[in-house]
C-alpha cells in the first residue's frame, strides 16, 4: 500500500517517489514493501509528507500547480545555504516528477521545544559574511531566478544595489499589480516611491551577501537538541539588511535573535531608513497574492518612506 487514507496525491505519483528514492539512495526492495506516507500541515503551498521506508525516513513535498523548476530553484537554495556551512539546512536528496506533479525529497528532521535563538542570529550573521571561492567579484543576484512564494523571484544580476532593488524586486510587484483592481491606487505612489528610494538607496554600497531571502518565523525551527536551522530560502545576493528587515516584518523572533547576530556583525545606524524599503517588496507580493486585504499596509509604507527620503 503507497499511503494512508489521508494522502492527497496520486498512487502513481507515489510510486515514481518510491523508485526515485530507491536509486537515489540504494533502498533495498524489502524497504520498499514497508514505505508509508504520513501527512504533514503547515505549508498552503505544496503537499508535504513524511516518508518512512523501511529504517529511513523522508520528508516529501509534492505540487501539480507550479511549474518543473519550481522545487529545482528550491533545491539550489538549499545547497547554497548549506555550502557556507555556518547553518543548517535539510539536506537534499532527490527531484522528480510524473506526469503533472513535482516532488522534492529532503532530509526528515525532527523538531524539539528548545529554541537557541542567539545561535540562529549568530549563525545567520556567519552566513551573510561567507563568501564563495573562485567566484570573481561577487554580483547583486543570482545566476538564476526563483521564486518567493509561488511569486516568480527576478534575479538578474547587476554591480548596483540600487539599480537591482529597482527592477528586479519593486518594478515586477508594480507590473503584477497593473492588472489587478487595486492598481490606480498604487499606480499613483510609484513615481514617489522610486524617488524616495532612489534618495535613499543611490549611495548605499553592501557588500554582496548570501541572503536567505524569504526569512520569516515559519521558515526556521530547531532541532530537538536546540540547533536552529532554517528552509524555505528564496536566495539571493544582496543587501543583509533585507533579511533583518524580513524577520521583523511578520515576527517569529525573540531579542535573542537580534543580539546574536549584532554581536557578530552590528547592524549600521541608518538600517532604519532601508528597512521599509525592503519590506515593501514582500507587503507587494503579499497584496498580489492574496488579494486587497494588504493595500493600506503597502500605502502606509509606501507614504513611510516617502516621508523619510525627505529627511534624509
Amino acid at each position: 500500500m503507497v499511503g494512508e487514507q489521508e494522502l492527497v496525491i496520486p498512487e502513481k505519483v507515489g510510486k515514481c517517489i518510491r523508485d526515485t528514492l530507491c536509486e537515489a539512495c540504494s533502498i533495498s526492495g524489502a524497504s520498499m514493501k514497508k514505505m508509508q506516507f504520513s501527512p504533514i500541515s503547515g505549508g498552503d503551498i505544496n503537499q508535504c509528507y513524511r516518508l518512512d521506508m523501511g529504517m529511513q525516513r523522508f520528508f516529501i513535498k509534492a505540487n501539480c500547480r507550479m511549474g518543473d523548476d519550481f522545487f529545482q530553484a528550491e533545491a539550489f537554495g538549499l545547497k547554497e545555504l548549506s555550502n557556507t556551512q555556518v547553518i543548517t539546512v535539510p539536506q537534499f536528496i532527490a527531484l522528480g516528477s510524473h506526469e503533472r506533479w513535482q516532488f522534492m525529497a529532503l532530509e526528515f528532521l525532527k523538531f524539539g521545544p528548545e529554541r537557541n535563538e542567539f545561535s540562529l542570529g549568530m549563525a545567520l550573521a556567519k552566513m551573510h559574511n561567507y563568501k564563495p571561492e573562485n567566484t570573481g567579484q561577487l554580483q547583486y543576484g543570482l545566476s538564476c531566478d526563483n521564486y518567493i512564494g509561488t511569486s516568480a523571484q527576478v534575479n538578474k544580476q547587476s554591480a548596483n544595489w540600487l539599480d537591482f532593488w529597482l527592477q528586479c524586486r519593486l518594478q515586477p510587484q508594480f507590473q503584477s499589480a497593473s492588472t489587478k483592481s487595486f492598481s490606480t491606487a498604487l499606480a499613483q505612489q510609484e513615481a514617489p516611491l522610486f524617488a524616495a528610494v532612489t534618495k535613499i538607496l543611490q549611495h548605499h554600497i553592501p557588500e554582496p551577501s548570501l541572503v536567505h531571502g524569504d526569512l520569516w518565523g515559519g521558515n526556521k525551527g530547531y532541532l530537538e537538541e536546540g540547533v536552529p536551522v532554517v528552509f524555505d530560502p528564496a536566495v539571493y545576493y544582496g543587501d543583509r539588511e533585507t533579511d533583518i528587515a524580513m524577520s521583523e516584518l511578520f515576527g517569529g523572533f525573540d531579542n535573542n535573535f537580534y543580539k546574536g547576530y549584532e554581536a557578530h556583525s552590528p547592524l549600521s545606524c541608518e538600517y532604519a531608513y532601508r528597512k521599509p524599503i525592503y519590506n515593501l517588496y514582500h507587503q507587494l507580493n503579499h497584496l498580489n497574492l492574496f488579494g486587497p486585504s494588504y493595500l493600506s499596509s503597502c500605502l502606509a509604507s509606501i507614504e513611510q518612506i516617502v516621508c523619510s527620503a525627505a529627511d534624509y
